[in-house]
């Protein structure tokens, strides 16, 4: 909400300035939304590696006995061990996408700061001040709405996590309904 009112000063300060930034945060803003739905697939790929890890720790530490009688322990290991491999990839994955956003918040802000006042001073021949003044709206106005990103962000890292649930938690109300499912609440 802080932004938009930056925003809207802003716009009454100098409407040329105004609707440049307008402009230019839409871009941002569409930016941003290709990086949400990469982060949101980089999520639902975690948590799917997560549980192929969660698994196969399971099957090894449950079956070990039998395991290593029979010989198969390497062939678990090599499996967790890979797993293992790629949860650490998709999690520096989703770690870079963070430190990203975090770098890109300063020197995009004050590229666009500058190519803005230099834009309105050579072309449209505007004053300084109320330039200067803008450009602070703007300032405010893109650190806020970059502190908003990085922070929806880091909610969507986690959505993978939630949507498991949530489709977990739909089959077992499904069945419920369809009437399969055990009597006892616990097995859920």
């Amino acid at each position: 909400m802080t932004s938009f009112i930056y925003l809207i000063l802003a716009f009454l300060l100098n409407w040329k300035f105004g609707l440049m930034v307008l402009v230019i945060t839409s871009l941002i803003y569409y930016f941003f939304r290709w990086i949400n739905s990469y982060v949101q697939v980089l999520s639902r790929d975690l948590t799917e590696q997560s549980g192929i890890f969660a698994n196969y720790a399971v099957e090894f530490i449950q079956g070990f006995k039998y395991l290593v009688s029979t010989g198969r322990e390497v062939k678990i290991i090599k499996l967790l061990t890979e797993s293992s491999k790629n949860l650490s990839g998709k999690t520096a994955s989703l770690a870079k996408m963070a430190g990203f956003t975090q770098a890109f918040r300063e020197p995009v802000t004050i590229v666009l700061i500058v190519s803005l006042i230099y834009i309105q001073m050579t072309i449209f021949q505007e004053n300084l001040a109320p330039i200067l003044v803008a450009s602070l709206l703007l300032y405010r106005t893109m650190n806020s709405l970059l502190a908003l990103q990085s922070n929806w962000q880091g909610v969507l890292e986690f959505a993978g996590g939630v949507e498991v649930i949530s489709k977990s938690y739909l089959r077992w109300l499904s069945l419920k309904i369809l009437g399969t499912e055990r009597e006892r609440s616990d097995d859920f």
